[in-house]
């Protein structure tokens, strides 16, 4: 692989939007879940957007790596590389909702909000 041909507009543009939407998702990122005062975590409308960051920037990506890989050009496949990694990492700090990185089970669900006890004597349990 040589670096003969220039980059054409596809990739300068894939190039461009990789770096842009890097830095788009670590800021999202950064202003979800470091939030100074309360935060109840990512609305739904968060996690859309952080869906919809981490998509076209997967697409950029794939579209820089391609395009190099098919006019041959070794160095800047390897910055795109680069560029591929940071945003895989960033992606994965930034995923929402976070993830569980110790694997342990999600705690049982609590009790409904219609729950009434039932006490053994009071003749008021389902099924005697």
């Amino acid at each position: 692989m040589t670096d003969r041909r220039p980059a054409g507009p596809l990739e300068i543009v894939a190039a461009l939007a990789a770096l842009g939407l890097t830095l788009a998702t670590f800021w999202h990122g950064l202003t979800v879940y470091f939030c100074w005062g309360g935060c109840d975590g990512p609305t739904a409308t968060e996690v859309l957007v952080h869906r919809l960051l981490t998509g076209g920037l997967a697409l950029a990506v794939l579209t820089t790596l391609v395009t190099a890989a098919l006019r041959r050009g070794r160095w800047i496949f390897l910055w795109h590389l680069a560029v591929a990694a940071v945003a895989l990492v960033v992606a994965l700090l930034t995923a929402m909702p976070q993830i569980d990185w110790d694997g342990s089970p999600p705690p049982p669900p609590g009790p409904g909000p219609d729950y009434v006890p039932c006490y053994s004597g009071s003749n008021d349990c389902v099924g005697g």
